[in-house]
């Protein structure tokens, strides 16, 4: 299949799950991630507005700000992502592609951030990433150094194979599902 075709398989996919199922299913992958020592030893944390289907990020909003923890959120400036903090969802605006964005002028740099969640919509056992073809998060995910990098997903977005990949994609460090987490960097300690 080609990347296309897979994209919107795995879009279908993840829109299928019923209300029920992302809340639930939502609720696990974030339980997770609040127990683990790369969250709980974060103090400036990366995460998206979820499109699409994705992996509710509410929560983890409300429990990165209620634990004191910076949080900051992409946002498209020219043919890059930068990272600005925020403190209220409300703040968000329209951004690039319809997707909700920070207002803020501030901008942290990546080796500030400690823990990069990163969208997609399919991932395979070794890391590699479909995402909506536009390359912003694989231009980050390139960089050098970067934080660590956790991939929210459904269990239903991972690939049974290998991915798919150009030579410009970039991989992630882990995948975190509602059943399991995919190590493909080792480094995630249980809290």
């Amino acid at each position: 299949m080609t990347k296309e075709e897979l994209r919107k398989e795995f879009i279908e996919r993840r829109l299928s799950l019923t209300s029920h199922e992302v809340v639930r299913k939502g609720a696990m992958i974030a339980s997770a991630l609040r127990g683990s020592q790369l969250y709980s030893g974060s103090r400036i944390l990366s995460l998206y507005f979820p499109i699409k289907g994705e992996v509710p990020t509410e929560g983890i909003f409300r429990d990165a700000r209620q634990t004191g923890k910076i949080v900051v959120f992409p946002r498209v400036k020219g043919g890059n992502i930068e990272f600005s903090p925020v403190d209220d969802l409300r703040d968000l605006q329209k951004g690039a592609f319809g997707i909700p964005e920070p207002s803020s002028a501030s901008v942290y740099s990546l080796s500030e951030i400690d823990l990069l969640l990163v969208p997609g919509v399919a991932f395979d056992r070794y890391g590699n990433r479909l995402g909506y073809g536009k390359g912003y998060f694989d231009s980050v995910l390139r960089q050098s150094p970067r934080p660590i990098s956790i991939a929210l997903s459904y269990e239903c977005q991972i690939y049974d194979g290998l991915l798919p990949t150009d030579p410009g994609d970039a991989r992630v460090d882990m995948v975190l599902t509602e059943i399991r987490l995919i190590e493909v960097r080792k480094t995630w300690k249980d809290g």
